[in-house]
């Protein structure tokens, strides 16, 4: 298991994109409930929240774009 809190700049991982994907994938799944897997995924692939862009919706660039939001967990600042 990766510990948290040690990326380096050149680390591919991104702990705040991660948990952000997580979340807005459970919110989702959380209310569209009744449909299949596939139809939640098609779904899902063709909303606007599937989009690359969609974490600038609440979190400016320069968050989530820096070491700190990279190495750990970072509220959004976007609200």
């Amino acid at each position: 298991m990766r510990p948290r809190g040690k990326n380096t700049p050149e680390d591919e991982y991104h702990e705040t994109l991660t948990l952000f994907w997580c979340k807005t994938i459970h919110a989702y799944v959380s209310t569209h409930r009744g449909l299949t897997i596939v139809e939640l995924c098609n779904t899902f692939l063709q909303s606007d929240q599937a989009k690359r862009d969609f974490p600038f919706k609440t979190y400016s660039r320069e968050v989530l774009l820096s070491l700190k939001a990279r190495a750990v967990w970072v509220d959004p600042d976007n609200l």
